[in-house]
């Protein structure tokens, strides 16, 4: 027998995210209908990263002020890819601070050692 979450379509279904008593059933609804397209489409764009990706867009979600009208589907397609673009970002400054650190004590060394 469906749930009657399933009988709701997804502005209903995001409002009901606010209210705790619903939310758990409110958001396994939007999760079974979104979850399969959204990891195939994150492993076509950006292959190892799609798990990783997929779990940052529902804990986004999960935590959006959603307003009456918004389309999550749209919404999750989207935020993916912002979401790559700042892993992205993330590891370029992690690489550089690493090679900052290294560069640093590279310099350490060639003082103590006196060259």
């Amino acid at each position: 027998m469906a749930s009657p979450e399933s009988q709701l379509d997804d502005a209903e279904l995001l409002q009901r995210l606010s209210n705790p008593t619903l939310a758990g059933q409110a958001f396994d609804e939007l999760y079974s209908r979104h979850a399969t397209d959204l990891l195939a489409y994150a492993r076509c764009r950006f292959s190892h990263l799609a798990d990783d990706l997929c779990q940052a867009a529902w804990l986004e979600a999960i935590h959006r002020h959603w307003q009456a009208g918004d389309a999550v589907r749209a919404w999750l397609f989207r935020v993916e890819p912002r979401s790559m673009a700042h892993s992205r970002r993330r590891e370029g400054l992690r690489r550089a601070a690493s090679f900052a650190v290294a560069a640093a004590v590279m310099i350490a060394i060639g003082a103590i050692s006196g060259t």
